[in-house]
């Protein structure tokens, strides 16, 4: 996900404000648009939600920080536009009745998906490309005493320059034999892959992750 710790504040504080300000303003403003402008956003309430969504629950997502924040504020505020359309008061044909579960779901997942951005979000230390299409971003942390060094590795495809997808991502915990400086990535175009090691004296093979 490209969506770094030092940046994931700013949907905590623009998403909070903006969702309750769209459901009072479309109940007003909704009967007033034209057919053809309705059908039109709701097309697009619907694929920005599944979009978003996508970008949290998949490995593919926007590349870069700000279209994927973009994407996020637009996928909350899409889901809050259909639950708030979904559960208006039926007067005369109301064909958005049929869609409340698929709205009522969507809408409670977006809202999770705020605090999985929030928990997987994490600030590059490095990063080096490995391949054309390979890039390998590195972090570092810790939490009650314990060291951990951070490896994600992302695809970032010519034929889709807007997009990556994460291959691999990992959270290896430091010990005497294995730490930042022992912790290596290496390509192999012979067979295509990628091993990730980490260690001195008893080198660990972490992961054998097949280049696309």
């Amino acid at each position: 996900m490209a969506l770094y710790e030092s940046h994931s504040w700013i949907l905590w504080v623009v998403v909070p404000p903006l969702v309750p300000m769209a459901a009072w303003l479309l109940p007003r403003y909704w009967p007033r648009l034209g057919l053809r402008l309705r059908r039109a956003l709701a097309t697009a309430f619907i694929a920005s939600t599944l979009v978003a969504l996508a970008s949290v629950f998949t490995p593919w997502s926007l590349r870069g920080f700000w279209p994927q924040a973009v994407n996020l504020l637009l996928g909350f505020l899409s889901a809050t536009c259909l639950l708030v359309l979904s559960l208006r008061s039926a007067h005369g044909r109301q064909p958005w009745t049929g869609l409340r579960p698929f709205a009522v779901v969507a809408a409670m997942l977006m809202y999770y998906a705020l605090w999985v951005v929030y928990w997987r979000s994490e600030l590059p230390v490095a990063e080096t490309r490995l391949t054309d299409q390979i890039v390998l971003r590195r972090t570092s942390g810790g939490w009650a005493g314990i060291g951990w060094e951070g490896v994600t590795i992302v695809e970032q495809p010519r034929r889709f320059p807007f997009l990556e997808r994460v291959l691999y991502s990992q959270h290896i915990g430091e010990t005497s034999d294995c730490d930042r400086n022992s912790l290596h990535v290496t390509p192999d175009d012979a067979s295509r892959t990628i091993r990730v090691t980490c260690g001195v004296r008893d080198v660990a093979v972490w992961a054998t992750v097949r280049m696309p």
